[in-house]
């Protein structure tokens, strides 16, 4: 259902990407949005973890509800995943450690409340499907990168997200609710691990507004 949800509002996202109106309620505002993200998976089957470091980049139109509200449904393509620390007692007779490095295409859906000139409060959700999934291991005795196979990873994620905005600069959490892996091999690595990522961005846009 939560999938079904995702793709239609993607579509129509992409739909409003074409073009911006004027109206009576306000601008709508065309936004890019490029920055970083540290991202780690928890709980995990491991004995340590460790964080991944990556990109993302997406479109984001806004939508103004009120004088100082406004709607952004985003789409964008975010590096995702995490680096775990295995041993023998958690992992069989492999002694390393495995990076795992999870892409998405990714939907957030965020209400922004502005409070004075510049400062901004968002607050909402996001759906993601995996699009590239892959990892590299260094262990004691050998090391290498392979890849999951289609049905190891959930083939849709999704969760809560908060943030603040300062001009054109924002921090943001992105909470999963789900767990990453989906068949018992996948299980054995990861276990239960859900996907947790801190997002610094810069948003820019031709016009003048959030």
């Amino acid at each position: 259902m939560l999938k079904n949800i995702f793709t239609i509002l993607l579509l129509l996202i992409i739909g409003n990407s074409c073009y911006a109106q004027r109206n009576s309620a306000g601008q709508i505002f065309s936004y890019f949005k490029k920055g970083v993200g540290i991202s780690f998976l928890s709980p995990i089957n491991a004995n340590d973890s460790g964080v991944r470091a990556g990109f993302h980049l997406g479109f984001a139109p806004s939508f103004p509800l009120g004088e100082n509200t406004i709607l952004k449904p985003e789409l964008a393509f975010s590096m995702k995943g995490g680096k775990a620390g295995y041993n023998p007692s958690n992992l069989g007779v492999f002694d390393g450690d495995i990076t795992y490095k999870i892409n998405y295409l990714e939907l957030p859906v965020v209400v922004g409340y502005k409070i004075g000139r510049l400062f901004q409060i968002e607050a909402g959700a996001y759906g993601a499907l995996p699009v590239g999934t892959s990892f590299d291991f260094d262990g004691q005795f050998v090391a290498g990168y392979g890849s999951f196979d289609k049905d190891d990873i959930h083939d849709f994620d999704y969760g809560l997200i908060g943030g603040i905005k300062i001009g054109p600069l924002g921090i943001r959490y992105y909470h999963g609710l789900t767990t990453v892996a989906a068949t018992d091999i996948s299980e054995v690595f990861l276990g239960d691990a859900s996907q947790y990522t801190v997002q610094i961005y810069f948003q820019r846009s031709k016009n003048r507004g959030f």
